[in-house]
């Protein structure tokens, strides 16, 4: 299982909002500066996120996006839900169910569980803390 372009691009926006969250509202430039990902990507990546409740839209002159709760009210599974539609480990896990061997069903479907329990133990406030510690690490002197 790979999480795929989606859901990688969808966290970087995320974290983006929410490490700029005291600026005013983030225009979709403004992110496609800081994160490195298009315009028109990041605009197809906002609609779901925004549908998911995770940001929120302001219009105007002064119109982007923020966050729609606390950064620790959002987990890194609900990034990737919103852009992606489904985190398992098999795609289409009812397919699985139909599995003659038990055993193997078992294991998927514990794979997929072990897997959305682990993105749903990071917030993103947590990214921003670890991003924040990344910055101050010195890379090594070259010799």
């Amino acid at each position: 299982m790979t999480v795929s372009n989606r859901g990688l691009s969808a966290a970087s926006i995320m974290l983006c909002i929410a490490e700029n969250r005291h600026i005013y509202p983030l225009s979709k430039t403004f992110l496609a500066g800081r994160t490195g990902i298009t315009v028109a990507y990041i605009g197809q990546l906002l609609m779901p996120l925004k549908n998911a409740g995770l940001v929120r839209s302001q219009r105007g002159m002064y119109g982007g996006y923020r966050l729609a709760c606390r950064a620790d009210d959002i987990t890194l599974y609900d990034i990737i839900i919103a852009a992606e539609g489904t985190l398992d480990v098999v795609g289409q896990l009812e397919r699985c169910s139909r599995c003659a061997q038990p055993c193997m069903n078992n294991l998927w479907c514990g794979a997929s569980k072990t897997l959305r329990d682990y993105f749903r133990g990071i917030t993103l406030k947590q990214l921003m803390e670890q991003q924040d510690e990344a910055e101050w690490v010195q890379p090594p002197l070259a010799v």
